[in-house]
């Protein structure tokens, strides 16, 4: 297939997947914060650390430690930090297995106790969420420049959509945008694969294919605990789906390609041979007449005929 009839049925593929897929998501810029972080239920606190948004995806980036990515979905509460955000629930069995940080005894530093009080500071900001274990979380980021607190507190919401001091339970539904983001980065992979695949790119597109279907598990068990989200699971399945689906029938017609070219090489031998024996059996019957007149020949010379 020439490369004008690929970018072709590529086009036209695209076009049966629908709008979603020809118009790709456009990513935000990149912000970055620095300041302080600790993870309070692992009692766990760095002092130089990074809070870095993209794609509105949060990721924490304590210095020389595992950094932690939290996607907007995983995202339960957001608030300034002061003594009732920074609070568990006593009533929680989760409670009785933390360290307390807010007793005086406690080993936290000073930083995490002075955000623990009744006086809100703006530039200090509590991170409920759930991790991919489905854990709970809490982690408290402190800013260095307290000048960049809004700022900050801007893209918390963005990649939210949660309002400071508001929280979000299993029982809400997704959010039409957080749903289109899916959406979109489920087509953005999507789209990858397919035109590996498009180019025959066999090779490239299996790491593609298994990062696309590793997502989609993830992500579909990540939304599973709200209200509605069946119906984003199905589309999401169907995004993925289709783009498989898609990469393994073009496999099976470039195997069939190799298979035809297979055969069409030993039926073109398989007729050389037969050529060749050919004219080997003609050249055999020639040499076998010529000799056999010869001895007419000879014969018909001592009869004198």
């Amino acid at each position: 297939m020439s490369v004008f009839s690929k970018a072709a049925a590529s086009l036209a593929l695209l076009s049966i997947f629908g709008q979603s897929l020809v118009s790709l998501p456009a990513y935000g810029a990149t912000y970055s914060f620095q300041g302080k972080c600790a993870f309070l239920l692992q009692n766990v606190a760095n002092e130089k650390c990074t809070a870095l948004f993209k794609d509105d995806i949060l990721t924490l980036i304590p210095k020389g430690s595992r950094q932690v990515r939290v996607l907007p979905q995983q995202i339960v509460a957001i608030d300034y930090a002061d003594k009732s955000s920074m609070m568990m629930d006593k009533d929680l069995e989760l409670y009785n297995n933390m360290v307390p940080w807010w007793m005086p005894w406690a080993k936290a530093p000073k930083w995490v106790k002075k955000a623990n009080t009744k006086k809100v500071e703006r530039h200090e900001f509590v991170i409920r969420y759930v991790d991919r274990n489905f854990s709970p979380q809490l982690a408290l980021f402190v800013l260095d420049d307290p000048s960049k607190a809004s700022s900050m507190a801007s893209e918390l919401v963005a990649s939210s959509e949660l309002g400071i001091g508001s929280s979000r339970s299993a029982s809400n539904a997704l959010s039409a945008r957080l749903s289109s983001r899916l959406y979109s980065e489920g087509n953005r992979q999507a789209s990858r694969l397919i035109q590996l695949c498009q180019y025959d790119m066999f090779d490239d597109a299996g790491p593609i294919a298994d990062a696309l279907d590793a997502w989609t598990k993830n992500t579909i068990e990540e939304i599973s605990i709200f209200e509605g989200s069946s119906v984003v699971e199905d589309r999401i399945l169907k995004i993925t789906n289709r783009a498989i689906d898609y990469c393994d029938s073009q496999i099976y017609a470039e195997q069939q390609r190799e298979l035809a070219e297979v055969r069409r090489k030993r039926e073109a031998e398989r007729q050389r041979r037969l050529a060749k024996a050919r004219q080997a059996l003609a050249a055999e019957r020639a040499r076998i007449q010529s000799a056999r007149q010869k001895a007419i020949d000879a014969w018909n010379s001592l009869a004198g005929s």
